[in-house]
């Protein structure tokens, strides 16, 4: 201790102090002048060996303190790295060259939207959903009244895929694609719509109105016809199809002026899609067809004999078609030399569905199969539902192979009869007739 004081005071000007009294001593003396203390001399300016101590003796009780600060540093650092080397590698994927700033930026505001809120919970509720579909709506109700057409449609998009969509919001996007000329994905929304809505006469009266705009009346009165296979005594559609029904010639049925492929090209106007146009393929016309159609694959395979009809043990919905035949006031009546039609039989069983319809002789048939929905159509030519025949117009059935049939004829003067089914998923069907009757066979695919 005194050696240390001695090398501090070669220095001029530097005294000494008593840590007893607090007297100043001269750097040569060897003890205090006023109380005699020698151990205590030490430089004014130095620090005591015994505040040195309790100073490190403080540093060391802070020491855990200390290791606890150190390796949640560490972490930090660590955790810091991994973000930016997560958010270098999506950059260069994604073909960019990000800075050291960019990817701390984006590892900092990913870092605080990951972190919840004070009293947030996860998932949003139903009352959340509608808020949103409700915003949608208003939006595309905004670019409506900017005349923004475009913009209206891509929100009237969004709005139709929510599920807790309405037949208005179909009939507003299908108006959008009108207004910027995309007709055909109009028609693909309406039919939509009357898919979704199937007991709403609106969609029918859309879509039927929109092709009479194109000039496709044959296909607008089709559009009407099946409207009223689910709703036989609406007003709206019953006035739509007389009006089709005058504006074609009697002379000339519209089914029967077109060649075979027109005339499915217009049924498959019933549910076309907007980005791809559905292919229809005919059977040929013979007096047996025996075909089978994969629904997933197209694939054609012969089957078998079909087994005796059976006679139906379902019961429709109540509805039934009775066609009555116009007469020209002083004419007399032409006699009807085609196929009559007296029955729809439909029998289900857990591995089939069999569909048959009764005729009073040999009957003309053309197939076609469609895939949105899955359908198949049978067209008879030259065949009529008989006058006083109470033939079922729709039959559900709502079972994995057919989801319901519908039978009915095109109009009142046009000799066409449709039979319409809508098939379910991973299923396959057979057509073919005898003398009296034409069968419609479907089964599952099973493997």
């Amino acid at each position: 201790m005194t050696g240390r004081g001695e090398g501090e005071n070669s220095s001029a000007g530097t005294t000494h102090q008593c840590l007893e009294c607090g007297a100043s001593v001269q750097p040569d003396a060897s003890s205090c002048n006023e109380c005699g203390n020698e151990r205590l001399i030490l430089p004014s300016r130095w620090t005591p060996n015994e505040s040195e101590s309790d100073f490190t003796s403080r540093l060391r009780l802070g020491h855990e303190t200390g290791i606890l600060i150190g390796l949640t540093l560490a972490l930090f650092l660590s955790l810091t790295l991994l973000s930016g080397a997560r958010h270098r590698t999506e950059a260069l994927l994604s073909g960019e060259k990000p800075g050291n700033m960019q990817i701390a930026s984006a590892s900092i505001a990913a870092s605080v939207q990951n972190l919840p809120s004070s009293g947030e919970t996860v998932g949003e509720s139903s009352e959340d959903i509608l808020v949103d579909i409700e915003s949608l709506r208003e939006l595309a109700r905004e670019c409506e009244s900017k005349e923004s057409w475009r913009e209206a449609a891509d929100a009237w998009a969004l709005v139709i895929e929510h599920p807790e969509n309405k037949i208005e919001d179909f009939l507003n996007s299908a108006q959008s694609r009108e207004k910027i000329g995309d007709n055909p994905s109009a028609i693909a929304l309406l039919n939509r719509a009357c898919v979704r809505y199937p007991e709403d006469h609106r969609g029918y009266l859309r879509l039927g109105a929109l092709q009479e705009r194109l000039g496709n009346t044959a296909a607008a009165m089709f559009q009407y016809q099946v409207g009223l296979s689910f709703l036989p005594d609406n007003p709206f559609l019953l006035e739509s199809m007389k009006r089709c029904e005058k504006m074609l010639e009697p002379s000339s049925p519209p089914w029967d002026s077109m060649s075979d492929t027109a005339s499915f090209d217009s049924l498959s106007d019933l549910f076309p899609r907007a980005d791809q146009p559905e292919s229809l393929e005919e059977t040929p016309d013979e007096s047996v067809i025996e075909e089978s159609t994969d629904n997933r694959e197209g694939l054609t395979t012969l089957i078998g004999d079909t087994p005796e009809p059976i006679r139906n043990n379902l019961v429709g919905n109540g509805q039934s078609t009775q066609v009555e035949e116009k007469k020209s006031e002083g004419e007399e009546e032409e006699p009807f030399t085609g196929t009559g039609v007296t029955d729809l039989r439909v029998v289900a069983t857990r591995d089939s569905v069999t569909i048959e319809v009764v005729t009073d002789g040999p009957a003309e048939l053309v197939s076609s199969h469609a895939s949105d929905p899955p359908r198949l159509v049978v067209r008879l030519p030259n065949a009529r539902i008989l006058n006083g025949a109470s033939v079922p117009s729709a039959v559900n059935l709502n079972t994995d192979l057919v989801e319901r049939v519908n039978l009915f004829q095109t109009s009142t003067d046009s000799n066409v009869v449709l039979l319409v089914v809508y098939l379910g998923e991973n299923t396959r069907h057979t057509v073919g007739s005898d003398v009296r009757t034409v069968r419609v066979t479907i089964t599952g695919i099973t493997g």
